[in-house]
């Protein structure tokens, strides 16, 4: 890809040995989304800049009957995908060993696991967190606001809630002491041009012409809010300055830049699909206090083991 290679980032998940195999279609930062409203009824400054003052604003938040956020109990990893990736925690290393039993996703475990005890997270099965009824929550002030990526914005929050334009405000993900990232990363797509394939060389100029120039990227950001995973794109004027109305107005590609500078990398498994089946049913475990911590990463790693002897 030459010098378009150097321009792009989010190449990790798509590189062995020092080679990359797909093109990113997008960088997916994650920040908080949050209903300033409420949060100035009683009386709490925004933006949350740590998370232990975003588990403290939670405390006060819980007292009215109203959560933070929103988090799915049943097979789904993202919001713990979230705060490890930005804790500086991976699923795997660049060969592919699993490497999720570490520092970094105790901390986060621990974290997740008092915020829904104490009510700063709430806890929702995954119909509720992808259907209508995670929307009436928002509607209705029992949830202020919900961790998620750059395309939220488009394809969930003012596709299903449109009368609620003006009252969203955007902020880069609360900071992890010692941490130098201030987001994490949920989506995208890698697409790939098998070697083989008849007319590769005209794919692969589609490709770049449709995800890899400046232009396009810019445009897409203008049109659904996509942020671009190109360097050169990120702080075109026509990113950073274009105001949202859904936000209030606010210059939401400012926010997205900087939680961009510094973003997460992280890499895959021949086992990846298998690892988020035994990943989501341990963090159900964890948060429903069927098993500790510890007891829930050790069976996931004998569960990954087992994978591998089988020869998959």
């Amino acid at each position: 890809m030459g010098s378009t290679q150097n321009d792009l980032e989010k190449l990790t998940p798509y590189t062995y040995q020092g080679n990359v195999y797909a093109l990113e279609s997008a960088l997916s930062p994650v920040g908080y989304y949050y209903q300033p409203a409420i949060f100035k009824k009683y009386g709490i400054k925004t933006p949350s800049t740590t998370w232990a003052q975003f588990y403290q604003d939670g405390l006060e938040l819980s007292k009215h009957g109203i959560a933070m956020a929103p988090i799915a109990e049943d097979g789904s990893s993202a919001v713990f995908q979230n705060l490890f990736y930005e804790a500086g925690g991976s699923f795997f290393n660049s060969s592919g060993k699993m490497t999720v039993d570490s520092p970094p996703a105790y901390t986060t475990l621990a974290y997740i696991k008092q915020s829904v005890d104490h009510g700063v997270f709430k806890m929702v099965n995954s119909n509720t967190f992808w259907g209508p009824g995670i929307y009436q929550d928002y509607e209705q002030g029992k949830i202020a606001g919900v961790i998620a990526p750059d395309w939220y914005a488009s394809a969930e929050l003012e596709s299903s809630a449109p009368g609620m334009a003006g009252k969203w405000r955007l902020q880069t993900m609360p900071r992890w002491p010692n941490s130098p990232y201030t987001t994490s990363t949920w989506g995208g797509t890698g697409i790939a041009v098998a070697k083989n394939t008849p007319n590769a060389q005209l794919a692969w100029s589609l490709l770049r012409f449709v995800y890899a120039t400046q232009a396009g990227q810019v445009q897409r950001f203008n049109k659904i809010g996509y942020f671009p995973n190109m360097k050169s794109a990120q702080a075109d004027p026509a990113v950073v300055n274009q105001q949202f109305s859904y936000f209030g107005g606010q210059k939401i590609g400012l926010i997205w830049d900087a939680a961009s500078r510094k973003i997460p990398e992280y890499w895959q498994s021949p086992l990846e699909a298998e690892f988020q089946t035994f990943l989501g049913n341990a963090l159900e475990s964890v948060y429903l206090d069927k098993q500790s911590v510890k007891a829930a990463m050790s069976q996931l790693e004998e569960q990954m083991k087992q994978q591998q002897f089988f020869g998959y």
